[in-house]
């Protein structure tokens, strides 16, 4: 009987399904080869946590294959979705390779064709300086990351001043606005693929409004103690002018006599006088740029404005007269005249507004009043102009603000405060008492006044105005009752 032999098998290793808890486990670092072209997340351990680094594969315009990467990604979550995005970038063919430059000198060349006001640019250019660069200027552009942005915000609002101190909550805001201004433009230009400013956490807009210093503004036998106390002073007029207007101080600085008329009482405001963006180290130079929110807009003044502009131009008639060929007119209502005037420099020029504004401490100190900044003439008017029943739309357009919930958001503390004569307002307008005089009587709202149920200011022309706009079938059915 034959033998029979047999061949070893081996038995086929089957692969087995990895356990729940393994499934639901995150992969720490990349392990094995990527697919062409996918790229990579890699973990990287650093002293006290983990970052993630992307890494890809790029042909340069010359066919040559480059490696490209973004590093310090906080979550392996993040570090994907950017490895997804740049290599989507790259098979479509609209990738760019990440300039080797730095924020600070993204920055620097961004500024630079920014078509804007030059206070604007100057503004820019400061906080630029003073609170991105020292922490960021020196970061590669791509590599410029949400967590990065959020530990500059939240240094900037506990230490963020020269001395240490905290940044207000508005002024870290801008430094964001800026970033993101930025930051977008250098995604159109195809520096990068996404914005880091539109995952951070700023300061919002609710948080700067709560912390928002309180407004100081004068009463107005306050603001008529300071004009009496200044009557005499050579910037008397300025100082009418700002207070009788709600004007800037730019604005009122670039007025010009062709832009008044006095014989009518109108004001055209279409410039504003400020400074030009000039390098730091050298003397600043006075330029006229549009006003504030592109509006050129026409105001009316009254009857004592008016009589201040008079003396003033006669005052001004003298001193060019005194000074002859030194006198080079340019039109301005506030120009540099007498005073101050250097041998053999010339008048006519105009002011410096920082100087203004150091006169105007000045005038501070002759008058009994609370002390406040020459910009807080304008809140002074706006907050007796509201409290006076004038109507939001006429104050905005006043003093030219873009919207009128602009204007009822900064003065929001005279709103308040026409909450409750609102309130008795119309209350009163269908008060039990005002039914029972008209149903006896239909005696008019001066009968509530001698009952001792007025209204209170303006509630007898709200009560006029409600009763034109009632349909006219209740105000018969209301005679009729």
């Amino acid at each position: 009987m034959a033998r029979r032999s047999t061949t070893p098998t081996t038995t086929p290793r089957t692969a087995t399904r990895p356990s729940a808890r393994a499934a639901r486990a995150p992969r720490a670092a990349s392990t094995g080869r990527s697919a062409n072209g996918s790229g990579s997340v890699v973990a990287r351990q650093r002293a006290h946590d983990t970052v993630y680094d992307v890494f890809w594969t790029y042909y340069d315009d010359d066919g040559v294959r480059r490696r490209g990467s973004a590093r310090g990604f906080a979550t392996a979550k993040e570090a994907e979705k950017h490895r997804r995005s740049v290599t989507a970038t790259v098979d479509s063919g609209r990738y760019v390779p990440p300039a080797q430059m730095t924020v600070g000198q993204y920055l620097a060349e961004w500024i630079e064709g920014q078509r804007l006001k030059p206070a604007t640019i100057s503004g820019y250019r400061r906080k630029i300086r003073l609170h991105i660069e020292p922490h960021l200027g020196r970061l590669p552009l791509d590599q410029l990351r949400p967590l990065q942005l959020n530990k500059l915000y939240r240094h900037l609002e506990a230490r963020g001043r020269a001395n240490g101190g905290p940044l207000s909550m508005s002024t870290v805001r801008e430094v964001h606005n800026i970033l993101s201004s930025a930051l977008t433009d250098a995604v159109k230009a195809g520096l990068l693929a996404d914005s880091p400013t539109r995952r951070a956490d700023p300061p919002t807009e609710r948080e700067c409004k709560a912390r928002r210093p309180e407004m100081t503004v004068w009463t107005a036998s306050q603001l008529r103690r300071f004009l009496k106390a200044n009557r005499g002073d050579h910037y008397y007029s300025i100082w009418h002018v700002l207070a009788a207007t709600g004007l800037r101080r730019g604005e009122v600085l670039g007025l010009k006599w062709s832009d008044i008329d006095l014989e009518h009482g109108v004001m055209s405001v279409r410039r504003s006088l400020g400074y030009a963006d000039t390098p730091i180290g050298q003397p600043k130079q006075l330029v006229f740029g549009p006003v504030k929110n592109h509006g050129s807009h026409v105001i009316h003044i009254d009857p004592e404005t008016v009589r201040v502009l008079r003396e003033h131009r006669a005052a001004q008639d003298a001193d060019r007269a005194a000074l002859g060929e030194r006198w080079v007119d340019q039109d301005l209502v506030f120009a540099r005249g007498t005073l101050w005037l250097r041998a053999g420099a010339c008048a006519g020029s105009p002011l410096d507004p920082e100087r203004i504004s150091m006169s105007f401490k000045v005038a501070l100190t002759r008058a009994d009043v609370p002390p406040l900044r020459l910009h807080d003439l304008r809140h002074t008017w706006a907050t007796l102009a509201l409290g006076a029943d004038v109507h939001p739309k006429i104050v905005q357009e006043r003093l030219n603000h873009s919207s009128i919930s602009i204007t009822l958001d900064i003065y929001s503390h005279v709103v308040r405060g026409m909450d409750a004569d609102a309130a008795a307002t119309v209350a009163n307008l269908f008060a039990d008492d005002a039914d029972d005089d008209s149903a006896e009587g239909g005696e008019d709202s001066s009968a509530d006044v001698d009952a001792g149920t007025a209204p209170t200011p303006g509630g007898v022309a709200a009560a006029a105005s409600a009763e034109a706009v009632r349909p006219r079938s209740l105000r018969r059915r209301s005679a009729t009752s």
